[in-house]
């Protein structure tokens, strides 16, 4: 095997082994931190490590790990000369045909940054959000313990574990930035128990050998279980490990699904209950992503389309009875006896031989009674209806039990985005905890009755 350098990606042994008895490899899913921070495993098992630099060197079978292994360092670097392998069974090869896809779930740590440096990716540890890994195995060679063996082992001390078994075979190794899916750049889809991420490829490369070692853990008393790259503990984002003070930003931002009668609400502890409007837009501040913003729609289309074609109705009314205040006199303004009903409709220098005017001038107006009625109602109408019309036009985002989405996909998603924020939260921490290096600074400083340097942070 190959000087694997720094940070290992451990799977489980027997996931493959149960992926070659059980024929067609399993879809991917996200492994490492995110699912067995709620309770899952790898799907290949606690203790598989991939080799990041594969060779057809098999040395390192049958050697101890006196500890857990430590991002940085590789197996070679790690393993030492068993002292009981003369009681391990001879080695034992047998053929293999399995593929295995998956996608593991990274911290924004310095430990993520040792482990992709292992693979030659250190120089996306700021942007890498998972690793994603293909394996075609080809063949199997394992050595088995033995009751000599523990006797021995507890007499002269094996360490944690041993090499039990390698798997050679070729496939692929690559990093990956969750991110929206965008036909101009290599998108995979991965899902699972975090709910699943279109990561963006951002660089790959081809591996052949010995891909994988199964480690053996003999003394659990020396640490947990390997996790999928190359720490005891998951390599994933869990908020039980995570920093105070990421911790306490975290906790007042992060979404939380609560049943209410048949349908449920979304709410978090900074703002109380969060609309599912205001939900897709932090879902797509936060990940990036754009899928939900089919979601995004007015919750109140009867009060804005109502309110709006009142207030253009009242608008159109008041705009006429504006237009038409007064209107030309007509024979209506005449009353039977000769009579006016309005005095400034009656024509001057126009008298009958009775000394009676009953004729009216044409070119005089009136008051309209109708346009008035109508500048004053249209008006009142335009004001109430457009108040509304503003309020309908600003809450768009209705309640907070009023959802497009179902329960199901909901919490999907908002696992999705609460793992996105806990990893956007800790770089912001991070970033701000790195602009404050104290630096001292030093100065001449002459004094009466001192002379020396004064030191300044």
């Amino acid at each position: 095997m190959s000087r694997a350098s720094s940070g290992l990606a451990y799977l489980g042994a027997l996931g493959l082994l149960g992926a070659v008895a059980c024929g067609p490899p399993p879809s991917p899913q996200l492994g490492g931190g995110g699912g067995r921070g709620e309770g899952l495993s790898s799907p290949l098992g606690p203790s598989y490590v991939l080799v990041p630099l594969p060779s057809d060197d098999d040395s390192v079978l049958g050697r101890i790990l006196p500890s857990e292994p430590e991002p940085g360092r590789s197996l070679e670097e790690t393993a030492r000369a068993n002292p009981c392998a003369d009681k391990l069974t001879e080695a034992k090869t047998s053929p293999m045909a399995s593929s295995f896809e998956d996608a593991q779930d990274l911290q924004v740590h310095g430990k993520a940054r040792a482990m992709l440096g292992a693979f030659g990716f250190s120089g996306d540890a700021e942007r890498a959000t998972h690793f994603v890994y293909k394996l075609e195995a080809s063949k199997r060679i394992s050595k088995q313990d033995t009751a000599e063996y523990t006797s021995c082992c507890a007499q002269k001390g094996c360490g944690y574990g041993y090499v039990s078994a390698l798997v050679y075979g070729e496939g692929e190794y690559a990093t990956g930035e969750e991110s929206a899916a965008n036909a101009s750049v290599d998108v995979l889809t991965v899902g699972g128990a975090s709910g699943g991420a279109r990561v963006k490829v951002l660089h790959k490369r081809k591996v052949k050998g010995w891909l994988a070692a199964v480690v053996t853990v003999t003394d659990p008393s020396k640490g947990q279980a390997l996790g999928p790259l190359g720490v005891a503990q998951a390599a994933g984002i869990t908020e039980a490990s995570i920093p105070a003070t990421v911790k306490s930003i975290y906790d007042r931002e992060k979404v939380e699904i609560k049943t209410a009668g048949a349908s449920y609400v979304l709410s978090d502890a900074k703002t109380g209950e969060v609309k599912e409007n205001e939900f897709v837009r932090r879902f797509r501040g936060v990940t990036g992503s754009n899928e939900l913003d089919l979601y995004e729609r007015r919750r109140n289309p009867f009060a804005f389309y109502t309110s709006g074609a009142l207030t253009a109705i009242s608008a159109g009314v008041a705009v006429y009875g504006f237009l038409n205040l007064t209107r030309p006199c007509d024979k209506s303004d005449v009353d039977p006896d000769g009579s006016f009903v309005s005095s400034d409709c009656q024509a001057t220098n126009n008298k009958s031989p009775f000394g009676i005017n009953n004729t009216f001038d044409p070119n005089a107006t009136r008051e309209n009674g109708l346009g008035i009625a109508m500048a004053i109602g249209g008006t009142a109408g335009f004001v109430g209806f457009g108040a509304w019309f503003l309020y309908s036009l600003f809450k768009t985002d209705g309640g907070a039990d009023e959802h497009y989405l179902s329960e199901h996909d909901a919490t999907l998603y908002v696992t999705r985005y609460n793992r996105a924020l806990l990893r956007r939260t800790i770089k912001d921490v991070q970033k701000t905890q790195s602009r404050w290096v104290p630096t001292l600074r030093m100065e001449p400083t002459v004094g009466l009755g001192f002379t020396g340097l004064r030191g300044t942070f």
